[in-house]
């Protein structure tokens, strides 16, 4: 059984303002923040989850990313104001190359809007691409997979997908670049 996340080479990404250790813990704290999330959650919420999650943190450490994270949530209120599942996971079969391939893997965030699925991952990566045409195509392929299960589900809904980019934080759609992503068979 694959899993989504090994459908292409990977290529690491580069890290900015952190070393690749310490962006990885701080993007795996974020991680957890937002799956605890609600529509109303206020800064003080979320330092207190994040005191929770991160205890190892100073408080301006904390503050710092709770700051970002309360922007994401603002500017993306949908991913906690529609019908959402938090670490969904996904397995199936599906044709890759003339073969049919067993995968299972885990989605970050399935969000139901009302015309569509949108499936969100969430990447810890620190250099984060300008433009969904520089995201790296293992990370297109893993959502492709997910969407090629998902819509073994459910065939007559579209089905949308974005990154949400732990170290900024923020949302960047994809839907185009993984449809347009080939498998390597």
């Amino acid at each position: 059984m694959r899993n989504p996340s090994q459908m292409a080479e990977s290529t690491p990404m580069a890290f900015g303002r952190f070393s690749p250790q310490q962006a990885r813990l701080r993007g795996v704290h974020i991680h957890r923040l937002l799956e605890c999330l609600t529509p109303t959650s206020s800064q003080n919420d979320m330092l207190a989850l994040l005191h929770s999650i991160a205890p190892e943190y100073e408080p301006a450490q904390r503050q710092a990313m709770v700051t970002e994270v309360y922007r994401l949530h603002q500017q993306e209120g949908w991913l906690w104001q529609c019908s959402s599942y938090a670490e969904v996971s996904m397995s199936g079969t599906l044709e890759i190359g003339g073969q049919k391939v067993a995968v299972h893997g885990q989605v970050d965030r399935l969000v139901r809007k009302p015309n569509e699925w949108v499936i969100v991952d969430y990447k810890t990566a620190h250099q984060v691409p300008l433009t969904a045409e520089e995201v790296p195509l293992s990370y297109l392929l893993q959502l492709k997979t997910y969407a090629a299960l998902l819509s073994q589900i459910y065939p007559d809904t579209p089905i949308a997908c974005a990154i949400i980019w732990t170290s900024t934080p923020q949302c960047m759609w994809v839907t185009q670049q993984v449809n347009h992503a080939a498998w390597i068979g």
